[in-house]
């Protein structure tokens, strides 16, 4: 690029220095024309006087005319060989010319004198770019021979007014000279650059070619494979202020004439734009507003990228510089834009960065209807080699015959063919060839052979090698875990609509009980006994149908790892009386003898959640009963296997002598859903459920669970469970209370009319003032129109609506009231997972009820609520 001065600071005295020989050439023009013009002039006024005033002439003004000739002349003849003569010449002819005006003050003294001495200093001062201190010696100089001439002439001393007179005239021929010579100094560079950029004879990119474009030499000879077809660059210069084409440098493939408006320049551009986003970077660059805007505020350079479609095998990339100059005399912006093509550059790095991104083997550039392409690869060093004017099927045909097993190589020079390839990509865009390599050790290399065009010309084809040997490894290894993942999710989803097939049975035979015996009681002619039994049907149906829910529930919470163990005093006493109270009754009723044999210390209180405790060990006793026939035998045992301080470590054992289980089913025991007998006999049917909860209770305890069974001579489990022993003061003996809330009011709040019929019985049977509310709203105003105090307790739904009961409750906390923050409020909810005790996540809430509410869960909530606000 053209390395353009930007303007220097105001009166930069260097400039004067450095353009030394430039200033010489101009002012060698000045002494000619002002010599020639100072002959005419002294020859009219001899011709005038001679020979038509008749006037007597002096001898001096006839000696002036050959002085001015021989000045000429001299000049003229130095000049050619002492440049430097200019500035000696200039000086000369500023003495010569104030001679002849003190001479003409001498000689005619008249008043018109010194109007002559003004306009001959002015001139003088505007007729040479001289430097400002030889132009004020020059100038005073002048003064000082004026002076003298009317001194001379006069004979008497200069009055105050002519001196006066006399310096004003120098120094206003000063100050315009000086301004004169700078401003023409910096025109005369300014319009050097531009001739310098114009001038077709001394640019940076001439070549022989300029009858098709202003080109210069391809620099990697890519495009072409070789040295003839050159790169194309114009330039061309432009009026900012104008708004208008001042000079376009030879010919030019966007049609650019002298005198083109700038807006259907820009169009032109525009028009041939390859993508958006080179016509973006056109839209900014070309906006001559902006260029003139920023041109003010001190920007002289712009520069931008763009690609543009000539014809469908004629598409360039250029580089595009714009750089902006303000004329120092006229003030006008003007700029020149230079155009690269960089077309060539851009493929290389196109290519390169393919080879990076995707380290390949090779990458391959061949250019379309030729026999030439750029080749590039990695050596054995891993070094990259480029190999320019490399034959792409002489490549290919090399590479089939030493690299590929016979059998594949025509197969692979059939596909890679170039006019298989050309077509392909003319109909899908790209081609993939898939080939098995020989490695030097006689291993199979999985390479990747990707052809792709270059850009939207399609005058490039882009040939990239790959090698996928890891890939296709790691993909053979995703595809066989995926192939395992899909038959484990097979069997599990078939494992799953086992389930629910079992589920379905599950809840509808206790379903069919319910709704039987429910129409069965509705017979006024049934007896008391058998309504009696009807109802402990009922009851138990509804137990079952609980049960299989919490089933359910537990299990999702193992799978989440939201299982929580409580603890709190627990005796194996108290433990083996809820198995027993549970047990018993099954083996008596089915002929199963049952023994229990516990050498634990069934006094001593450990640490503990005895309801999950009496879980494992019911689970554990209710499948021996299921699954051992009538007259056999189940034996539950509990040992002290060691004791350290407060820590016991136990054992407890379930024997029975039932079907038992095979090996295989044994490996698949405690997963959900898993059963074996169920197809044998229907009475073995269940969820699946339990055992996988009992592992997951007695893993959250931090103990194990193993099995031992054979089928038909039965199953042992065994139960190992750390505890934490406990003073004997913390031991406490039940004590059942019956419940009485007498004289104490509740609120009761439930949107189903059946549950909050329920919840009012049982209250009531306690001896409970009951109100109730059917939404969260009317909650809410019930209470805050009630007496403080009035309620005692509030049991509130949580889904209600309206307005759900955490919102109601909040209401009521914040309502201001004296018993706003006293006031016992309950929740009850079906859901509950959302739980994992009566202590609630909300801080609006005092107790958690889960639902359906058991009467005795009720009554103790109440009391341990109620007590606890006393």
């Amino acid at each position: 690029m053209i390395n353009y001065r930007r303007r220097k600071g105001f009166l930069n005295i260097t400039l004067f220095g450095k353009n030394r020989a430039k200033i010489a050439e101009r002012n060698y023009v000045g002494l000619m024309f002002g010599g020639f013009g100072v002959f005419l002039v002294a020859l009219g006024v001899f011709v005038l006087k001679k020979f038509i005033l008749a006037m007597p002439i002096h001898l001096e003004f006839v000696i002036y005319l050959p002085v001015c000739l021989l000045f000429m002349m001299g000049v003229r003849f130095l000049y050619d060989k002492h440049s430097n003569i200019v500035p000696i010449a200039a000086n000369v002819w500023y003495v010569l010319i104030f001679v002849v005006v003190m001479h003409i003050r001498i000689v005619y003294n008249y008043p018109r004198d010194f109007l002559i001495y003004a306009v001959v200093a002015g001139l003088l001062a505007l007729q040479f770019i001289a430097e400002p201190l030889c132009l004020i010696a020059g100038q005073l100089m002048g003064a000082a021979l004026y002076c003298l001439g009317m001194y001379t002439g006069d004979g008497e001393k200069l009055k105050e007014v002519e001196i006066l007179q006399i310096a004003v005239v120098c120094l206003i021929a000063v100050t315009a000279g000086v301004i004169s010579s700078y401003l023409r100094v910096e025109g005369l560079i300014f319009n050097e650059e531009m001739a310098s950029f114009i001038d077709e004879t001394k640019g940076a990119f001439v070549s022989e070619y300029e009858d098709v474009y202003w080109e210069g030499r391809n620099k990697y000879s890519i495009l072409s494979g070789n040295a003839i077809k050159p790169r194309k660059v114009f330039s061309f210069v432009f009026s900012v202020t104008k708004r208008k084409i001042e000079h376009v440098r030879a010919k030019n493939l966007f049609s650019l004439s002298e005198g083109m408006a700038w807006s259907e320049a820009k169009e032109r551009f525009l028009s041939r734009s390859i993508d958006i986003g080179s016509k973006r970077r056109l839209e900014d660059l070309l906006d001559i507003e902006a260029i003139e805007r920023k041109a003010y505020a001190g920007v002289r350079r712009f520069s931008a990228m763009g690609g543009f479609v000539f014809s469908k095998n004629d598409i360039l990339w250029f580089d595009m510089e714009l750089v902006v100059k303000i004329h120092p005399v006229s003030g006008e912006i003007i700029g020149t834009m230079l155009m690269e093509d960089v077309t060539e550059e851009r493929i290389m790095m196109g290519v390169l960065h393919r080879i990076v991104e995707n380290s390949c083997d090779f990458d391959c550039c061949y250019v379309k209807d030729s026999d030439y392409s750029i080749f590039f690869r990695v050596d054995d060093t891993k070094e990259l080699r480029a190999e320019l004017n490399a034959s792409y099927p002489q490549i290919a045909e090399n590479y089939a015959r030493t690299k590929l097993a016979p059998e594949t190589a025509e197969e692979y020079l059939k596909k890679a063919e170039i006019g298989n390839v050309i077509k392909e990509l003319d109909e899908n865009g790209l081609l993939d060839i898939y080939v098995d390599e020989i490695a030097p050790d006689g291993s199979i290399w999985k390479k990747l052979f990707q052809y792709s065009y270059m850009g939207p010309s399609g005058l490039f084809i882009n040939i990239l090698k790959q090698d996928i040997t890891e890939m296709v490894s790691r993909e053979e290894k995703i595809n066989r875990a995926l192939e395992q993942a899909l038959s484990e999710k097979d069997k599990a989803m078939s494992v799953q609509k086992d389930f629910l097939t079992r589920m379905s049975h599950e809840i509808r035979t206790p379903m069919n009980a319910i709704l039987g015996l429910s129409a069965m009681l509705e017979d006024d002619s049934a007896d008391k006994k058998t309504m009696f039994e009807n109802i402990q049907k009922i009851r138990y149906s509804g137990q079952f149908l609980l049960g299989l829910v919490n089933d359910v529930l537990d299990m999702s919470k193992i799978e989440q790892n939201k299982f929580n163990i409580k603890s709190e005093s627990v005796t194996f006493t108290d433990l083996l009386k809820a198995v027993d109270m549970m047990i018993v009754p099954m083996c008596t009723k089915k002929g199963i003898r049952y023994d229990c044999d516990f050498e634990l210390p069934k006094d001593t209180a450990v640490l503990g959640d005895r309801m999950r405790l009496t879980q494992i060990f019911v689970n554990l006793l209710s499948n021996a009963v299921k699954y051992t026939p009538a007259g056999g035998s189940i034996r539950f045992e509990g040992r002290t296997v060691s004791e350290t301080g407060a820590k016991v470590d136990c054992v407890f054992k379930v024997i029975d002598d039932g079907i038992g289980m095979s090996e295989e089913f044994q490996e698949h025991l405690f997963e959900p859903f898993s059963q074996e007998s169920r197809v044998v006999n229907p009475e073995f049917s269940g969820t699946g459920l339990g055992l996988a909860i009992v592992k997951g209770i007695v893993e959250a305890f931090g103990g194990s669970i193993k099995v031992e069974s054979e089928q038909n001579k039965g199953s042992t489990f065994e139960v190992s469970l750390s505890f934490n022993k406990l003073e004997p003061s913390y031991t406490e003996e039940e004590v059942i209370v019956e419940s009485d809330f007498s004289g104490k009011c509740f609120l009761v709040v439930e949107d189903n009319e059946i549950n909050r019929d329920i919840a009012v019985a049982l209250l009531e049977r306690k001896k409970a003032i009951v109100e109730t509310a059917s939404n969260g709203e009317e909650a809410v105003v019930m209470f805050m129109s009630s007496a403080a105090f009035k309620y005692d307790a509030i049991l509130m739904d949580i889904r209600m609506p309206v307005m759900d009961g955490e919102k109601a409750a909040d209401h009521i906390r914040k309502s201001g009231r004296a018993d706003a923050e006293s006031v016992l409020i309950v929740a009850m909810t079906a859901n509950v997972p959302a739980f994992d005790s009566t202590e609630p996540e909300s801080s609006v809430f005092d107790r958690f009820l889960p639902k359906p509410v058991d009467p005795k869960i009720l009554y103790k909530v109440l009391e341990d609520g109620l007590s606890k606000i006393n």
